[in-house]
């Protein structure tokens, strides 16, 4: 066994085959010089060769024996192996080859168990993060079958503690035709999709969640499945109609004393005609209670376009209609102001909308590309289509707008210049709307814009398929 230690089995049978042949090769050779009698001859040359083969069998026996048993060791391991055992090593064999295959197969193993590990700490990492979010999450496969998901989107909707989600389809929670259309039809588009979704309670008061959904893509862009999360917006728009009922309250309130001190300044006005510091003051009071009006009307057109269910349902309307209203609209302060307007309709073009809005949000552009723009300048007003998307532009030849006040421009009561915008009437109010009746019409709006060359605003609607 010594032996088997140093020498593999393969050289160790070439070895007893080079020994053989020699042996045989000597006595042939001896033979043939007549060096031993013909009888004893043959006698001693076939004794010599069972000798050989008797000894080559059992070297075989004993080798094949180690290798049996180390074969079997090996088998013994694999299976432990496979059942999860991570700690089991291989043993040392006396024979080489083997030893090497073992030394293989441990580092093997070693580094399964490390990968293991690895995943194990991921995994729970993954499920501890999952499980203390608040929005549901939901990993579909292709079938539209449910992988995993966490114990918020059980919560949600209010499945029982034995329910076991995985392997049943998204339908058995959540039926919602939009949303299993998309997962059916998109599978290429990594963009989410956002879907509102009611869900009504039993007992409790119903909820409202905001449903988004992307496919997952493998690298050569095959879809493996759907992310789904479901998030609880019922609090947030329970605040959002807290809000807007506010504004639209205090507005309503507001007017009648407005109205009242306009009335007085009025009337004051004709008293003191004579007294320019007294005539003076009552301009300012006129003033700032025109522009205060004017917040509170801006107020209530932002109310009512957040309660969509205050407006008609949408019809398709002429474009060149639209502009041709807002164009009437401004004649009176385009002529003030000495400003020319050029318009530059394509023809044909119809939008769905509600065309007492889009006049107002285009009316809001026109007006603030005459109040600052250059003096006696032009306004463009552009209208045209452009692949699925009708587009209103409005261009001035002002000052610009800096890119880092762009993202801005569209806030409540944002101004770049507030000195001017209040000397020219405005609110603070208009890109607010404007953007508000854009997102109402599942439309876009934008701006571009540098300093001293001018700034174009542009609304995008989708197209009215009567165009």
């Amino acid at each position: 066994m010594k032996l088997l230690s140093h020498i593999s089995f393969f050289k160790l049978a070439i070895l007893l085959a080079t020994v053989e042949f020699l042996l045989l090769t000597l006595f042939a050779v001896l033979y043939q010089l007549q060096l031993i009698n013909q009888s004893s001859g043959i006698f001693i040359f076939i004794l010599i060769g069972l000798f050989l083969i008797c000894l080559t069998f059992v070297l075989l026996l004993l080798v094949r024996g180690t290798i049996v048993r180390n074969l079997r060791s090996m088998k013994n391991g694999a299976n432990e192996i496979s059942q999860g055992n991570l700690s089991y090593r291989f043993d040392e064999t006396p024979i080489r080859d083997l030893t090497g295959v073992n030394s293989v197969l441990n580092e093997m193993v070693i580094q399964l168990e490390q990968a293991t590990l690895e995943h194990s700490l991921c995994q729970s990492q993954l499920d501890g993060l999952l499980q203390s979010m608040n929005t549901g999450v939901v990993l579909l496969d292709r079938t539209k079958k449910i992988v995993l998901c966490n114990f918020s989107f059980l919560q949600l909707f209010e499945a029982p503690v034995s329910v076991k989600p995985q392997g049943r389809l998204i339908e058995d929670f959540v039926r919602h035709v939009e949303l299993s259309e998309c997962i059916e039809n998109n599978e290429s588009d990594v963009s989410p999709h956002h879907f509102d979704f009611v869900l009504f309670g039993n007992d409790k008061a119903d909820k409202k969640l905001l449903i988004t959904t992307r496919p997952l893509l493998a690298k050569n862009d095959v879809c493996l499945g759907h992310l789904l999360l479901f998030e609880d917006v019922t609090n947030v728009s329970k605040l959002e109609v807290m809000r807007s009922n506010f504004a639209a309250n205090v507005s309503h309130e507001l007017r009648t004393p407005i109205t009242s001190i306009k009335g007085y300044v009025e009337t004051l006005q004709e008293c003191v005609s004579k007294d320019a510091a007294a005539s003076d003051a009552l301009a300012i009071i006129e003033r700032n209670a025109l522009r205060l009006e004017n917040i509170i009307e801006d107020l209530l057109k932002l109310s009512q376009i957040e309660h969509v269910e205050d407006f008609p349902m949408f019809v398709s309307s002429e474009v060149q209609h639209i502009v041709d209203a807002v164009l009437q609209d401004v004649e009176v302060e385009r002529s003030e102001v000495q400003v020319r307007i050029v318009a530059e309709v394509q023809d044909s073009l119809r939008i769905n909308c509600s065309e007492q809005l889009v006049i107002q949000a285009l009316l809001n552009l026109v007006q603030n590309a005459m109040r600052y723009g250059k003096p006696q300048g032009m306004v463009s007003i552009v209208a045209k289509q452009k692949g699925d998307r009708i587009l209103l532009s409005v261009k001035d030849e002002g000052l610009g707008i800096p890119q880092h006040l762009h993202d801005r421009l569209f806030e409540r009561f944002f101004r770049v210049d507030s000195g001017r915008s209040r000397n020219s009437g405005g609110t603070g109010l208009g890109l607010a709307i404007v953007k508000h009746v854009a997102q109402l019409h599942h439309g876009s709006v934008s701006v571009e814009s540098s300093a001293e060359c001018g700034s174009t605003f542009t609304m995008a609607f989708p197209v009215s398929h009567e165009c």
